[in-house]
């Protein structure tokens, strides 16, 4: 770009123009003014940039320069001191008059072509990639056959049922714990689930799969168990834990179960139709039976027991003997006076009520005499009526 020794003035706004064109076109600031300077008739050339690497800097000026050193080419017509004012001008968002000594001079629309043709847009650098959060493990225990991590985050299961159906089995059991312990019966639950898994493969009666004399069995127990309430001690060799473990032992021995004359399912779908029919019972209209309707889960155990000591899947029609309670039998007069004779005989040694009560009054003592009175006389009636009938024939 030519001067005039300092006496004329250059606008900038043709340049500054072309240099947002250019930019439009992928070029960065620095590229799109160095190009449109250089562009400019009478500019001091400066080292042109290779495409698509910006402006290079200057060869040092030959003159010397007066006042403390500046920042850029001292020389007013370089391309380099035309580019920054470009820049600056194009920063501040309008175009202002440049300084004295300078002539202005529009680029052509054929040149500004040129210039577009003769730029490579710079390609924006791509983002590296986040690294995925490291997935942490959850511990299951110890010696445990399936351990898959699985993420802590709040809307991510905590197990992934598909990859570790042990671990679903683990938390469905402690969710029927917790559900019992607010009062609700749901022991028959856990059972069936328990007949489910063994069925599917997911538990079995391996001995110290999860440490030292812990089974599947006792494992799942204890998280039914300690759901009920947190303040459990489980104690494995206490007898009513104990029960509880050898109870989830009958039912995996019941889902793996299989029978000669079985089909597929079995004997699940047995098992679901024993309950359809306790459910039918415990429903139905008729009072009688409903009464004699023996738990869930003591049924369940009782048809668990007697199939597994049949290789042949027990039917339908034998399914009330493992509902329904024993009819007991009435107790006739001689044993009710003998009970009486007992307690008062208990009363009276202080042995009645764990020890708590004791009487052994005139009154009481004379009853219970009375008592041992009358039960010689049965006796002697219940003699006479059986010396009253023939003998029977061996």
């Amino acid at each position: 770009m030519s001067t005039n020794d300092g006496k004329s003035n250059t606008d900038l706004k043709p340049q500054v123009a072309a240099v947002k064109a250019l930019m439009k076109d992928g070029a960065s600031m620095a590229e799109a003014a160095a190009t449109v300077a250089d562009t400019m008739p009478g500019s001091t050339p400066d080292v042109k940039p290779a495409p698509g690497k910006g402006v290079l800097a200057p060869k040092p000026t030959t003159q010397p320069v007066a006042g403390p050193a500046k920042p850029v080419d001292a020389t007013p017509n370089s391309a380099l001191s035309i580019a920054a004012k470009i820049a600056a001008m194009h920063n501040s968002g309008a175009a202002k008059p440049g300084p004295a000594g300078t002539v202005a001079v529009i680029v052509s629309p054929d040149a500004l072509a040129k210039i577009k043709a003769s730029t490579v847009p710079v390609q924006p650098a791509a983002k590296p990639a986040a690294k995925p959060a490291p997935v942490p493990n959850v511990k299951l225990p110890a010696g445990s056959r399936q351990n898959v991590p699985v993420s802590k985050a709040p809307t991510a299961p905590l197990m992934n049922s598909a990859a570790n159906p042990f671990a679903d089995l683990m938390s469905k059991a402690a969710e029927l714990g917790t559900t019992a312990g607010k009062g609700r019966n749901t022991q028959i639950q856990f059972h069936l689930a328990m007949v489910d898994a063994a069925y599917a493969g997911t538990i079995d009666l391996t001995t110290n799969r999860h440490g030292p004399d812990r089974d599947d069995a006792l494992v799942l127990s204890e998280a039914y168990v300690r759901a009920q309430n947190t303040a459990t001690i489980f104690d494995p060799k206490a007898p009513n834990q104990r029960k509880a473990t050898s109870l989830v032992r009958t039912c995996i021995k019941l889902g793996h179960f299989r029978a000669t004359n079985g089909g597929p399912g079995e004997p699940v779908r047995t098992v679901n139709d024993l309950m359809g029919e306790w459910r039918k019972i415990r429903n139905g209209s008729d009072a009688k039976l409903a009464k004699r309707l023996d738990d869930a889960t003591n049924t369940l155990m009782r048809y668990a027991r007697a199939q597994l000591k049949d290789d042949r899947l027990i039917p339908s029609s034998r399914f009330r003997e493992f509902m329904l309670r024993k009819d007991r039998e009435l107790p006739d007069a001689e044993e009710l006076v003998a009970r009486a004779r007992d307690a008062l005989q208990a009363l009276i040694g202080g042995k009645a009520a764990d020890g708590t009560a004791k009487d052994d009054s005139q009154e009481v003592t004379n009853a219970h005499q009375w008592l041992t009175v009358r039960l010689a006389r049965i006796a002697e009636e219940r003699g006479l009526d059986d010396a009253a009938q023939p003998p029977t024939t061996p």
